[in-house]
């Protein structure tokens, strides 16, 4: 078994000069940033893309690849439906290119918990008319005849899917270049240009550029460059751990997620990508010690999934405090995997798909930086800015909901509010411990 990062195959761009101006300008080229791109496109506007490396080398090329609107809160229900059909259309688009799969999604509940979580869903479903089936073990066993025994329930939503994120990505890039948005890889945000309150430019190293509209969609960096021009927005960076099998025969197109215990989807080569999702660790930095009072309670309750390490990071951090010098930019290398949840989540595979047992051979394990808030909910809108408009903190589900935010998000660029999408829910100021921008607070 290989532990490494999955490169993107497109070439190492040329330098580029840095715009003198551009209608809109978006700090992140994940999917989140990049679709968001194409929708301002669309809209008439020019659009500067940055990123600090490569496209969608992030966690937007390192997650599991679901798209389920199956067990999102009620917050995230209408966003998530709305992603499924842009997803969809996308796919109209792009074909094969996409790597999409519309093969629904399985939640499976094995004990008295997972059970009641799984059926608690039935509710939203019926709201916001998503198809929704529930399944007893015998029906269980006839929809996925390979699954192991002990299941409870099932839940299962036909319009749900997947994708492979490395592929997509790659065909999302491209979309956006021939669109005609301007992408500029390794080209850090250092700062954003601020005059009374109005963000009227993004620093980087090779010039200012000149907007009137910037979308901050940087991940697990977005919370340290606000913090730069005094916006505290409470967040943390977890790093999760995927793995892939070798091909396998063909068990289902559809995803599946074991409450207690792995999450996994087949994709079109046969191989298994699988992992414990809510199995995380945290490198703590100052991010996480200044907003520990606010995510105490987050801490506790996910005590036994989140394991916290101090190290290196946050001694770099305190130096800096010490110093009064801005925090350093965080890496961008891609975290190692850890392979004591590999090991784990093979044998949790195992008992969820007993005819692979311990023995299916592991091809590879990566991990990925996921940007997460207190209450594991994206953060979409503005920080008392003008000009401005953030899309970060997206907990794990930004590959899912990132067609529908972009969305939303364009549309507050655009018109200045979200139009039909309902993401009050979804408002930084919600979140215990944030400090927006203020303008009469000295610099």
């Amino acid at each position: 078994m290989s532990a490494g990062a999955i490169h993107q195959q497109h070439p190492e761009p040329a330098p580029r000069a840095v715009p003198h101006s551009a209608d809109s300008v978006i700090i992140g080229a994940g999917v989140l940033g990049l679709l968001t791109a194409l929708e301002l496109r669309r809209a008439g506007m020019s659009v500067v893309v940055l990123d600090a490396g490569r496209a969608g080398s992030a966690q937007s090329g390192s997650n599991l690849g679901f798209v389920r609107q199956q067990g999102r809160g009620a917050s995230e229900a209408t966003l998530m439906r709305r992603s499924t059909e842009l997803w969809g259309q996308l796919h109209g688009r792009l074909g094969e290119r996409l790597g999409w799969t519309n093969g629904g999604h399985a939640s499976v509940g094995r004990d008295a918990a997972s059970e009641v979580e799984v059926r608690a869903w039935a509710p939203i479903a019926r709201e916001q008319g998503i198809p929704f089936e529930l399944l007893g073990p015998r029906e269980a066993t006839q929809r996925f005849p390979w699954i192991g025994a002990g299941v409870g329930v099932v839940g299962f939503t036909p319009t749900d899917g997947h994708l492979d994120p490395v592929v997509a990505m790659q065909a999302i890039r491209g979309l956006a270049l021939s669109e005609g948005v301007e992408l500029l890889e390794n080209v850090p945000a250092v700062s954003l240009d601020i005059t009374g309150g109005n963000v009227v430019g993004v620093q980087t190293p090779g010039g200012t550029i000149r907007t009137a509209a910037t979308v901050l969609a940087a991940g697990m960096w977005s919370s340290r460059l606000l913090r730069r021009h005094g916006v505290h927005l409470p967040q943390y960076t977890g790093v999760g751990t995927v793995a892939r099998t070798v091909p396998v025969p063909r068990l289902t197109h559809s995803t599946v997620w074991d409450l207690t215990g792995a999450g996994m989807r087949q994709d079109l080569s046969g191989r298994i990508n699988f992992g414990l999702g809510q199995h995380v660790d945290i490198d703590v930095g100052w991010e996480e010690v200044s907003a520990a009072p606010h995510l105490l309670r987050t801490y506790l309750g996910s005590w036994r999934t989140l394991r916290l390490h101090a190290g290196r990071r946050l001694a770099g951090d305190v130096g800096s405090r010490l110093r009064r010098l801005p925090l350093a930019a965080l890496p961008l290398d891609r975290p190692e995997a850890n392979l004591k949840l590999v090991a784990r989540a093979r044998r949790e595979l195992g008992r969820l798909v007993p005819s692979l047992g311990e023995s299916v051979e592991i091809e590879s394990a990566w991990a990925g930086a996921i940007d997460s808030s207190a209450d594991f909910l994206p953060v979409i809108g503005e920080v008392g800015l003008s000009g401005l408009v953030v899309l970060t903190g997206m907990s794990g589900h930004g590959m899912g909901i990132a067609p529908a935010a972009a969305e939303a998000v364009a549309q507050i660029v655009v018109t200045g509010d979200a139009g039909s999408a309902d993401i009050s829910a979804l408002d930084p100021r919600r979140l215990r411990g944030f400090r927006a921008y203020d303008t009469h607070a000295p610099r």
